[in-house]
């Protein structure tokens, strides 16, 4: 997950400029359980919503899928990642499960081409939006463009979706900016997705970025409630830099049946 590795990646980083300075850094970091939390929060979820499919948008290497499989899911998986080094990764790893399957392409508003800015240090960062002022700071700059296939998943979802009886989707994607684009691009079948996950910046990491809050409004005039929210790095402030957001279609359960308490709160509260 990306949580893990952005800290790491980053704490690492940092140390080599601290040392090249002569100073200490006080790297970024997530919360150690954020990611556990995050797994817990989607089993009860899935078992709510009775998710039988998962959209994996922004796969990169499968480091999602895993994590899914980690995390206790064993339905269907959609995985797609347009960049070819990073889908050849996925691919190898779907291919030992019978249940995930991957595509070479990125989602979107529109069906065209687009230009990937390629982060050469961690592929991670891939984009479709340049490099901001924090990746700078630490590096992570664009070594390349490549254009790469862009759909629209209410176009290809009849086909992912032929040998299922029923549609109970869950939509993530970590496209580094567009998520917005993705979700614009399943406008056709939004009365399948019953819940999604998108990343959230609370900071500039990319130009041109949509405000989180924009993020999060815009989501909610489609009919999407916030489930959760779960940290992915803070900076050396200890500031929330990136969290996943949960999201839940308003009327995917049914009728309200009664409370749930936070994964994270002691038994008895």
């Amino acid at each position: 997950m990306k949580s893990s590795i952005v800290a790491g990646w980053v704490e690492a980083t940092l140390s080599r400029v601290a040392e090249a300075l002569g100073c200490e850094p006080a790297a970024p970091a997530a919360p150690p359980d954020s990611q556990q939390l995050l797994g817990s929060h989607l089993r009860k979820l899935f078992s709510i919503l009775q998710i039988n499919c998962v959209l994996d948008v922004g796969a990169n290497q499968g480091q999602y899928g895993l994590f899914l499989r980690r995390a206790g899911y064993n339905g269907r998986i959609v995985s797609f990642e347009p960049v070819p080094d990073d889908f050849e990764v996925l691919a190898q790893q779907a291919a030992a499960d019978p249940d995930w399957e991957a595509y070479c392409l990125a989602l979107g508003d529109e069906d065209c081409a687009r230009e990937m800015h390629v982060v050469g240090a961690d592929s991670l960062f891939n984009s479709f939006l340049a490099p901001g002022m924090y990746m700078r700071r630490w590096g992570l700059l664009a070594d390349e463009r490549l254009e790469v296939p862009v759909r629209r998943l209410d176009g290809l979802f009849p086909d992912l979706m032929d040998s299922l009886d029923r549609h109970r989707v869950y939509l993530k994607s970590d496209t580094q900016g567009y998520d917005l684009h993705v979700v614009e691009g399943a406008t056709g079948v939004l009365s399948s997705i019953h819940a999604l996950q998108v990343e959230l910046a609370l900071q500039p990491i990319y130009e041109g970025m949509t405000p989180y809050r924009d993020v999060l409004a815009a989501l909610k005039k489609k009919g999407f409630d916030v489930s959760g929210f779960f940290p992915i790095s803070l900076d050396d402030r200890l500031r929330l830099m990136e969290a996943d957001c949960v999201l839940v279609a308003r009327d995917a359960a049914g009728p309200l049946g009664g409370l749930h308490p936070p994964d994270w709160a002691p038994d008895g509260e």
